[in-house]
């Protein structure tokens, strides 16, 4: 894994991990990705000294960003021997954060003193909502990027009070049958969520197992 910079929350100042002087470590890490699903980077770090771990720290690995969202667990193992477990989560866990309010206004992301929990649109319709309820959580990160036209009828969804935006991104997906993904601009800070009939690239490699092709099990 690449040398990690952990960057303070206001995008000011920023140490790393990985210190000669201070004789820290990385014994493990681990990147889990999962389409729709889990997003995390793991990692035990040793270290001589307390690492300054704070909320809101974030990292880019292989260009996707993590924010430490809760501390990491510490042990003392010594005088001077400290080992922590660390977990950073992708940018979809701050989804979770914002719930989806149907009242929110699309082009000023306040809301509204309207009732109603029910909406009937197309995809874009629905995207619109949720990066509108993104940026009155995060003003100003969120945009919507790729988002294909819908090939049916407009529908109508109903949402509860506890319905978040990553909730409600994953029923987009079932609904018109689509694929999600959030690009970050670690210049801008920018979140650009994308809606896409197949995210990712098909690779035209061929693997084969058995007797004289090269791998023992697929």
């Amino acid at each position: 894994m690449e040398q990690i910079i952990v960057t303070r929350k206001d995008g000011a100042t920023s140490y790393p991990i990985v210190s000669r002087q201070s004789f820290r470590a990385i014994t493990s890490a681990r990147q889990s990705f999962k389409l729709l699903g889990e997003d995390v980077v793991s990692m035990t770090v040793e270290s001589t000294d307390v690492i300054p771990f704070r909320i809101g720290d974030y990292i880019t690995v292989f260009g996707r960003m993590y924010t430490l969202n809760r501390l990491p667990e510490m042990t003392k193992a010594g005088a001077n021997r400290y080992t922590y477990n660390v977990e950073f989560e992708g940018i979809a866990y701050e989804m979770t954060r914002a719930i989806y309010e149907l009242s929110i206004d699309t082009t000023n992301n306040q809301l509204q003193d309207v009732q109603g929990d029910s909406l009937t649109g197309d995809l874009r319709r629905f995207a619109s909502v949720i990066v509108s309820n993104m940026n009155r959580v995060f003003p100003g990160k969120w945009v919507l990027g790729t988002c294909p036209e819908s090939e049916t009828n407009d529908v109508t969804l109903s949402f509860g009070e506890s319905d978040n935006c990553l909730a409600v991104a994953q029923t987009l997906c079932e609904q018109f049958n689509v694929e999600m993904d959030i690009a970050f601009n670690a210049t801008t800070g920018i979140r650009t969520l994308n809606f896409m009939d197949k995210v990712g690239t098909t690779l035209d490699m061929v693997f084969k197992y058995g007797r004289g092709g090269g791998l023992y099990q697929l």
